[in-house]
């Protein structure tokens, strides 16, 4: 069951938690396979749109964000992520019913 979700919208202020939550579950591989984090930070910034992206919150708390982009007949969800405490209560993913 999907808890109580609301969305607004991002500003530029918002650009670091964003950053921070797409990085983090990414953080080991990284590490592991010696990846340029640099080069994966640099590609998050130039990609991160503050227009597309909508912050999710539970309950009065930010957990999330997803970026999505529309055109005349459809809707492209770029990207999305959310914190560790939240994840797997159906947060993000719960947005879109398909």
């Amino acid at each position: 069951m999907v808890e109580e979700l609301t969305l607004r919208p991002a500003q530029l202020a918002d650009f670091a938690f964003c950053q921070r939550t797409y990085l983090e579950p990414m953080r080991a591989t990284i590490e592991k396979l010696a990846l340029d984090e640099a080069s994966h930070l640099a590609n998050f910034a130039r990609r991160w749109q503050v227009e597309q992206v909508r912050i999710v919150m539970m309950h009065g708390q930010v957990i999330g964000w997803l970026q999505t982009a529309a055109t005349d007949d459809a809707l492209f969800w770029h990207s999305s992520s959310s914190t560790q405490a939240s994840s797997g209560r159906g947060s993000v993913a719960g947005l879109c019913e398909f």
